[in-house]
């Protein structure tokens, strides 16, 4: 079941795993797969606007290292990538127009 939740930004600390205090929006895809996976990340970091933070959260390791792959060519900015036993967290802030903020 894939879930997109909004969030209203309320602060600009990021304090780990599970710390949604500066995220805007939270992508959930845990116990999907490729190919699905990465059409539903495109498709929600497409919705997002510049300058907003979205979590990703997976557990599909090959989800995980393709995302990063795939959003590398887009405009944004990784803010974090955390792996956990049974879950990943990828924190990405969208950047503006064609300039790609951080590295990979």
């Amino acid at each position: 079941m894939l879930t997109m939740q909004y969030r209203e930004r309320k602060g600009n600390t990021d304090k780990g795993f599970g710390s949604e205090s500066n995220v805007d929006h939270i992508l959930d895809v845990r116990g999907m797969i490729i190919p699905l996976t990465l059409l539903k990340i495109t498709q929600a970091f497409r919705k997002i606007g510049a300058g907003e933070i979205m979590d990703i959260v997976g557990t599909d390791p090959d989800t995980r290292r393709d995302c990063l792959k795939v959003l590398g060519t887009s405009s944004c900015e990784v803010l974090c990538v955390r792996d956990e036993r049974d879950r990943y967290l990828i924190r990405i802030r969208k950047g503006r127009g064609r300039e790609v903020q951080g590295r990979w």
